[in-house]
């Protein structure tokens, strides 16, 4: 097939898929010149409401590629009140889908919230897209579950994160209660719960799959994964000696600019970010979080290390997703 031909088939692609989202097109995609193949492939079994896993590598365009398809659904069937639950590991990664998708659900008229200990919700529920975690999603069962009376879609962002730990074991049983509850509440006339989830380029996603999805659902999986340059470095001593190693492997990189540091506790954001203001990077501004601290302290280290043109953050897992 020539070049012009495959050009052909790319433009007949996109002609077809706008057509098929006239509401979220848009919103979603109209600031892009075209559209990613992780797009390409997944838009068109969400579309036709099927369960599906979605593998591609980080900032492949998953995000873009499940919601839109999902926010389509919302505006052409006109789902009432809270339609769709987005559940994510971290609380960084919630406030992070969030703005992500504020503006294109903005555009299409859709409310979108947040659940996590930082967000409550109100006294009644507005939203139609939530974006939570395991945790809150357990907390809306057993404390307020006539509001997931009208859920269609739940959406597993990061499921890589969460399975093979006690926290996926949480999440498969949310998912059975849920659309047991879903179906009780449904009736005859409520078709299922569609499962959709994301994940970074996995070993077996079949079987990831079958065991948050269920048997039968469609694996869309691009491969490939974007160039790391490493170094590694093995620093005994202490937290002083791990930090000076951490520098002096940051100044290999002539274009560093930001640094983010992971460590194993509290006490250990606290005492590694003070040895970081010194040596080459004495005037870069230096941030800690981690979960003790309070959600407008944890929130503005989030949008200040975004931000900064240079900076560098000492950090526990609680930043592991949910900051590009």
């Amino acid at each position: 097939m020539s070049t012009a031909d495959d050009l052909d088939m790319l433009l007949a692609q996109h002609e077809a898929l706008r057509q098929r989202m006239p509401h979220a097109w848009n919103a979603f995609f109209g600031r892009f010149g075209c559209l990613r193949a992780v797009q390409l492939a997944a838009i068109p079994p969400i579309l036709s409401c099927k369960n599906v896993l979605v593998t591609a590598p980080t900032a492949g365009g998953k995000t873009e590629a499940v919601i839109a398809p999902i926010c389509e659904r919302i505006a052409r069937h006109r789902w009432p009140g809270l339609s769709v639950l987005i559940i994510t590991p971290t609380r960084a990664l919630v406030n992070d889908l969030y703005q992500r998708l504020a503006h294109p659900c903005a555009q299409m008229g859709l409310a979108l919230g947040r659940k996590t200990t930082d967000h409550a919700l109100g006294e009644e529920i507005v939203e139609q897209v939530l974006i939570t975690t395991p945790e809150s999603t357990e907390s809306l069962l057993t404390f307020r579950r006539e509001w997931l009376n009208g859920v269609h879609v739940v959406v597993l962002d990061e499921i890589h994160l969460l399975d093979g730990s006690p926290r996926g074991d949480q999440l498969r049983n949310i998912l059975s209660r849920l659309a047991a509850y879903r179906h009780h509440v449904g009736g005859a006339e409520f078709a299922g719960l569609q499962r959709i989830a994301m994940s970074a380029t996995v070993a077996d996603p079949r079987r990831l799959a079958d065991v948050y999805l269920g048997n039968g659902s469609e694996i869309v999986s691009v491969p490939g994964q974007r160039e790391l340059e490493a170094r590694v470095i093995v620093a005994p001593g202490g937290d002083k000696e791990r930090a000076e190693a951490a520098m002096a492997a940051a100044e290999e990189f002539t274009t560093v600019h930001k640094i983010l540091v992971f460590v194993n506790s509290r006490k250990q954001v606290d005492t590694c970010a003070g040895f970081f203001r010194c040596g080459s990077f004495a005037k870069m501004p230096v941030y800690g979080h981690h979960g003790s601290l309070s959600k407008s302290q944890r929130e503005d280290v989030e949008s200040r290390f975004k931000s900064d043109s240079e900076a560098i953050c000492v950090a526990t897992m609680t930043l592991e997703v949910g900051i590009d």
